[in-house]
């Protein structure tokens, strides 16, 4: 009983997996046509990015679900047959091939492990991971017995000989096992070094006995062997030595060879044996207890037998079958919906329309038939006086009204009853007509070339009504608001039949997000569907608002239906379908897919009809059900249609990004390439992309973006949308940053400011020193000169003077006079030592100047015999020792008002020398009450003598001098008195020197 209940559990499973898998049917084949460079296919593995590697006899290729990346012997390979790709932690594809080397590829280029003095064809078996290292074992093609390899910093080190040849080796969870007799040993590796122990016995001993098994598989603890073209399989576990003996006839349906089997692993410990018969691809879990996983149809997945088979694989994104000869089959685990129509006579014809009982109407321009499909019955009615039919208008449940267009300028219309056609001249215009809308029997709305029309019939005659003058391209009924909807790419003129007309110019299709208006569909709940170029928005005339419907869906070329309230969207893509519930209220989306084209490429014509979705292509006529009203509530179209993944290179490094990542872009490389992996990819993989939310969008350039336009240290929002033929990806947000130099940093900023500041000191202080440099040697030079000149200037004014005070002292004496002569010369000797230091300064104390004075003017008292008498009056608020003057400058004054005043005065004379110091100006004032300027130079024009006054030179050479390189200001003004004559000399001295005590 428990035998029978066994064999029944089982055919109830095996029934049940094949009920589930029987109708897989939708693949797409990969092979030598449209990208592989050879059609067998060995295997296949996923990378940590999701790309898919296929190894062939003539390189590995790595796919994204668009395009293929070629790698082979012009890449660097020894070998291009790969029948073993393999990636370790650190991304690297490691190729397993016969050949003198083995190597892996990263980032897309091929390097070549090292082999230090290694001169034998290697087979890589069992690679596997060890630590940062790679390991594997590899049968030389010389010997029989396999040998353990290790790969360190791309450097392979060989184990020669380490175990003996007889032996089988392994490598599992990273580690050599080796099988020796009825032994089993553990390797380890240390430091370049193997060394190894026993770890147990197998318990069985007669199991390798009688078992010439061609193929060997270990995976993880267990040893697996079987027998390639019979059914029982046999389990050593390495750690325990138990045996396990497995007959596969328990879970396999047919009694045919097993043409392959291996194992694949979905996680590190649940291994899976996949026995691959002439009918079905078995999917069996090992373990503890080992039980039927899965059961695949061969015949319902692939169009080829299970001997052609090379290998099977599985996941949530890629469905794969290997073959030998065919190439590789991607199966997307969904239902063949499509129905094949054979002999089907309209593949040449457009559809024109549907009559109210469920026939549609096509048109053959070549043979003048309108051929009527209904329930698979098709009919043709020749039309030979009918030239081109534009559109069959249902009028009642009976009769259709076809629009003919003639050559020429006018339409004729006629009147189809099933099969009978006839003239229907109560309609008949001079105008082309394209469309028609009934709004009853005798009333029908029109577009013709002339305009939105409105032809009404009164029973002896049309009456027209032109409501707009324009290019009109088509029209829709909104049955609920009572009005017509009549529209071209770009305007919409709303005819309300009981109301007031609208006109919807392209800056209000804006508003709704259209950008060229197609199609208009309104359906009985007054729902009003806008179809795009590339996208189908759902408007809400009384809000003003829109929604956009199947983001995911590249919409361009598709078409959109109604049918008894369910939308039908048919195109590239496949056929979609909405029920419409209520006002707004929608199902969820449902999906037939034409994966990559399975089907056709170009949808020409369309009919709905209960019987499902007519579909006239360029690969002949399909048709598809309606779905159930449980499937469109559920829905399908999100299966495979999320399963894509975007990726991000930068730097040479490759990244998968998910809304919101943040990219951090050095200065230095501004340049971001983006991928994406789908494997629904159909035709080019374009971008599209945006710097802020609501603005315009710029197609990428190929997959490849340059942020130069960035700014440094901020952070900077960029949207991307990836599409391509039929799939449009959701929008996602990559946070860009630039990163800032250190000068454009805060911190930097400062310190650049703080840079700035201070060379600009240094500079500031360098021109200070070296303008101060220039100065001082300019003021030394200045200085120089001016002690050059003023050296100059008394070396004038003493000999004036000594030629004065000797001619007086010699006049003395020749008269005889000696004492005052001797008296005379002493006071002489005195004031000559005084102005001699004087002329060695520029400056003299006030109080010597005046003793100066007085032993000068009493010089020249003693020379004229009294002739004027003096005083000299310092202010009381004036420190005579504290102020200094310049020197010699008041001597030429006094000289000149004693030798030209009062020398030539007839009688005695009088000098008043005063000095007064006011808002610190010191004044001198020196006159006299001689016979002034005018008579001394009288005197001089009468003797006809002319005489230089060498005083009032030096009087201005001294002002000059002073008042350019001292910075005084000295002002010297000469003034005549009238009564009694004479002259007042006034000496305004500014910006002193003030002697330091």
């Amino acid at each position: 009983m428990i035998r029978i209940f066994i064999c029944f559990a089982t055919c109830l499973l095996l029934c049940l997996c094949l009920a589930s898998w029987a109708r897989i049917g939708n693949q797409y084949n990969i092979n030598i046509y449209n990208g592989l460079p050879s059609n067998n296919v060995y295997n296949l593995v996923k990378d940590h990015n999701g790309y898919l590697w296929i190894a062939t006899d003539n390189g590995i290729l790595k796919y994204n679900g668009y395009t293929f990346r070629l790698f082979n012997l012009q890449d660097g390979l020894s070998n291009a047959d790969i029948w073993f790709p393999f990636e370790d932690k650190g991304g690297r594809m490691w190729l397993g091939s016969i050949a003198d080397e083995i190597g892996y590829i990263y980032k897309d280029k091929y390097t070549k492990a090292v082999f230090p003095n290694f001169h034998h064809v290697l087979y890589p078996i069992d690679i596997c991971y060890y630590n940062d290292a790679i390991i594997f074992s590899t049968p030389y093609v010389a010997n029989t017995y396999r040998s353990p390899c290790i790969v360190v910093h791309d450097t392979v080190f060989p184990f020669y000989n380490v175990f003996p040849p007889e032996g089988l080796l392994f490598i599992v969870d990273g580690n050599p096992m080796l099988i020796l007799g009825k032994e089993i040993y553990r390797g380890f590796f240390e430091h370049r070094k193997i060394v190894y122990r026993k770890i147990s016995d197998i318990k069985d001993s007669s199991f390798f006995e009688g078992h010439n098994s061609r193929s060997f598989c270990a995976n993880y603890d267990s040893y697996v062997s079987y027998e390639k073209r019979h059914s029982n399989i046999r389990l050593l576990n390495f750690y325990t030595g138990n045996t396990t003996y497995i007959d596969l006839c328990t879970f396999i349906a047919d009694t045919g060879p097993i043409n392959l089997m291996y194992i694949r692993a979905d996680s590190p410990y649940q291994p899976y044996i996949y026995p691959i018969t002439d009918r079905y691809i078995y999917k069996i879990r090992l373990g503890s207890t080992v039980r039927l996983q899965k059961m695949f149809r061969i015949d319902s997945l692939v169009p080829v037998p299970g001997n052609d088979i090379s290998g099977f694989y599985e996941d949530a994104v890629w469905n794969c079958v290997m073959t030998k000869s065919k190439g590789l089959y991607i199966n997307y685990n969904s239902e063949n919906y499509f129905i094949k129509k054979e002999n089907y006579p309209i593949e040449d014809c457009r559809y024109v329309g549907s009559s109210l009982d469920g026939a549609s109407y096509w048109w053959s321009a070549t043979t003048h038939d309108l051929v009527r499909v209904k329930e698979d019955q098709v009919n043709k009615i020749h039309l030979a006086a009918v030239d081109q039919v534009n559109e069959l208008v249902p009028i009642n449940k009976d009769t259709c009204l076809i629009l003919e267009n003639k050559s020429g300028d006018f339409s004729n219309y006629w009147l189809i009853g099933g099969r009978h056609i006839v003239p229907a001249y109560i309609y008949k215009k001079y105008y082309e007509v394209s469309k028609a809308i009934p709004h009853s029997p005798n009333d029908i709305y029109t577009i013709s070339k002339w305009g939105f029309n409105e032809l009404k019939y009164n029973g002896r005659d049309v009456k027209e009504h032109v409501w707009d003058i324009d290019r009109y391209k088509n029209m829709a009924y909104d049955t609920l608001r009572q009005a017509i909807w009549a529209y071209t790419y770009s305007k919409v003129y709303i005819h309300n039949i009981y109301g007031k007309d609208t006109i919807i110019t392209q800056n209000g299709f804006r508003n709704w997000g259209i950008k060229r208006l197609e199609k208009v569909i309104i359906d009985g709940y007054g729902n009003i569907f806008l179809k795009d170029y590339d996208k189908l928005v759902l408007y809400d005339p009384a809000t003003g608002t829109h929604t956009e419907l199947l983001q995911n869906y590249n919409l361009c070329d598709a078409g959109l239906y109604l049918y008894n309230n369910i939308i039908v969207v048919a195109g590239r893509f496949g056929v979609l379908f909405y029920k419409v519930t209520g006002f707004h209220k929608l199902s969820k989306p449902y999906l037939y897919q034409n994966i990559k084209n399975a089907y056709y490429n170009y949808v020409k014509g369309v009919s709905l009809s209960k019987d499902g979705v007519l579909i006239n292509t360029e690969n002949g006529i399909y048709q598809t059900p309606f779905p159930s009203d449980s499937e469109m509530a559920t829905g399908n179209d999100s299966i495979k249609l999320h399963e894509y993944k975007f990726l991000m290179r930068y730097n040479n490094e490759l990244y998968p990004v998910a809304d919101g990542d943040t990219l951090r872009i050095s200065p230095a490389n501004r340049s971001v390439q983006f991928d994406v992996i789908n494997p629904l990819g159909n035709g080019t993989l374009k971008f599209m992309y945006q710097w802020a939310a609501n603005t315009s969008w710029f197609p990428l350039n190929a997959n490849e973006i340059n942020v130069d336009q960035l700014a440094a240290g901020k952070y900077v929002p960029l949207f991307l949308v990836a599409y391509d033929n039929v799939w449009r990806s959701d929008k996602i947000k990559i946070n860009l940053y630039l990163v800032p130099y250190w000068w454009q940093t805060e911190w930097g900023t400062r310190i650049v400011y703080s840079a700035i500041f201070i060379v600009a000191i240094l500079l500031v202080t360098s021109a200070v020193l070296i303008t101060r440099k220039i100065i001082i040697a300019h003021n030394d030079k200045r200085n120089k000169r001016l002690e050059l000149e003023l050296k100059s200037i008394y070396a004038q004014i003493n000999p004036h003077f000594i030629f004065n005070i000797l001619g007086s002292a010699l006049l003395l004496i020749k008269q005889m006079r000696m004492e005052e002569a001797y008296a005379h010369v002493s006071k002489f000797s005195q004031l000559l030592r005084a102005y001699m230091r004087s002329s060695r300064n520029k400056y003299i104390i006030l109080r010597d100047e005046i003793e100066n004075l007085r032993d000068y003017i009493e010089l020249q008292q003693s020379r004229f015999k009294n002739k004027f008498d003096y005083q000299i009056v310092a202010g009381e608020n004036i420190d005579t020792s504290a102020l200094r003057i310049p020197s010699l400058l008041l001597q030429p004054i006094v000289e000149n008002a004693i030798n030209h005043g009062l020398f030539h005065k007839h009688g005695k004379g009088h000098l008043d020398i005063t000095f007064q110091l006011v808002n610190d100006v010191l004044t001198c004032t020196i006159e006299d009450d001689g016979i002034g300027r005018d008579g001394s130079k009288a005197m001089y024009e009468k003797s006809h003598v002319k005489k230089e006054s060498y005083g009032n030179k030096m009087i201005e050479d001294l002002v000059t001098i002073f008042n350019k390189y001292e910075g005084s200001s000295i002002e010297v003004t000469y003034t005549d008195r009238s009564m009694p004559a004479g002259t007042i000399v006034e000496i305004k001295i500014k910006n002193m020197r003030h002697e330091q005590h």
